[in-house]
């Protein structure tokens, strides 16, 4: 068994549905997998060999596109990594690297803090006629040729799709320059652990303890870390005991909510990560880290 995940399954995971809410189901072969795998990781041997992401939709890039521009999880996702930006990197303009970029649809925002490249592995996601496509370095993370060092990393929801986790935070810590910052946000709670991350190809929900522990073991300082999406923890724990077996195979694409519905449901979002700025809350349906290489280091 390789150390880590094939590409196509972090990738096509990770595109399936956001950490926090898990809308976004797809078409899948689960074949070995049975309704209590889905209730704790690590995934069990056989789960491992047989469970993958099948996305085979033409329009599948279409449809990934139209979310991260009107779903509400990807909009207030979107507001709170831009918050932190701002709150972190101090007006500096910096040469970021963001892993799992898709068709940069985050680089317009982006490229207010600096100049901007990617890594994206599913080649699906990106456009031939893209204007950046240039930038962007269609590989798996942990082999790509990717050699210079940046002076932030991106990466948005894709550690917990990645089996061999030190090997990726170790990767991102060799992609960044002395004094470099790592900006990531993970799913949250194991107890949250649902048949719908191993549908998405998770390998882990993150507590901060744990993920401050990834970090630290590869030599980053953790500046910032905190629980957010709070509101969703509720939702999250009916859709575990509700959901008990997965659905039969069918593609099932999640779509934008009504107009009114979206609207609140980002609002309401968008709240509750500006409220984790401030108040410390326990717990939260995702986490977002802010980290950083030593200056010194080598």
């Amino acid at each position: 068994m390789s150390s880590r995940a094939p590409a196509a399954r972090i990738i096509d995971a990770r595109r399936a549905c956001p950490s926090a809410s898990g809308w976004f189901a797809s078409a899948y072969n689960s074949d070995g997998f049975t309704a209590d795998e889905a209730y704790g990781p690590p995934f069990p041997a056989a789960g491992r060999g047989a469970l993958y992401i099948s996305l085979v939709e033409a329009n599948y890039g279409q449809i990934y596109a139209d979310l991260w521009r009107r779903h509400w999880w990807w909009r207030a996702r979107e507001g709170m990594v831009l918050a932190t930006l701002r709150g972190h990197l101090n007006g500096a303009r910096s040469r970021i690297l963001d892993v799992g970029c898709g068709d940069g649809l985050f680089w317009d925002k982006l490229r207010a803090f600096g100049s901007v490249e990617g890594i994206e592995p599913d080649e699906r996601l990106v456009s031939p006629d893209n204007p950046d496509r240039d930038l962007i370095e269609v590989n798996d993370f942990l082999d790509g040729r990717r050699r210079e060092k940046v002076d932030l990393l991106l990466m948005l929801d894709v550690l917990e799709h990645i089996e061999n986790e030190e090997a990726a935070v170790s990767r991102a810590r060799d992609l960044l320059l002395p004094g470099g910052q790592f900006v990531l946000t993970v799913p949250a709670f194991n107890f949250l652990w649902s048949y719908h991350d191993v549908l998405n190809g998770h390998f882990r929900r993150y507590t901060k303890g744990r993920l401050a522990r990834a970090l630290e073991k590869s030599g980053f300082e953790v500046i910032s870390m905190r629980y957010c999406f709070v509101w969703m923890l509720a939702p999250l724990l009916v859709r575990k005991l509700l959901f008990r077996k997965p659905p039969t195979g069918a593609s099932a694409f999640t779509s934008v909510p009504p107009k009114l519905v979206n609207w609140i449901l980002q609002r309401v979002s968008a709240f509750d990560c500006s409220a984790s700025r401030v108040i410390p809350f326990p717990a939260g349906g995702s986490i977002i880290a802010v980290a950083r290489l030593p200056e010194g280091a080598a």
